[in-house]
């Protein structure tokens, strides 16, 4: 029988697993505003979901409005999903 190899999509192999694994990576692709954050952190890296949790009043919406602004100075994209919102205040940009 003449069949061909197959391997579904996203399934790595134990070779190429390692050769991913120990590829060196940049450290991030930005950088928060705040050193703070960059030391715990390591920046902000594609790919990732970040989730800020933390005691009730200790601001955390605006920490986040604060993220977004600066980023949005400095050119970058930033999602941001606000849980204390209504869907209705959610701005869409």
């Amino acid at each position: 029988m003449d069949s061909k190899p197959y391997r579904p999509d996203g399934i790595t192999d134990g070779k190429t697993l390692l050769e991913l694994v120990t590829k060196p990576q940049k450290p991030f692709d930005h950088e928060y505003p705040f050193k703070g954050l960059n030391e715990k952190l390591h920046g902000i890296r594609y790919g990732e979901l970040t989730t800020f949790t933390v005691g009730s009043g200790s601001g955390k919406p605006q920490s986040c409005v604060n993220l977004q602004l600066i980023s949005s100075l400095n050119a970058n994209q930033l999602g941001c999903w606000n849980l204390k919102k209504l869907i209705e205040e959610q701005p869409l940009d």
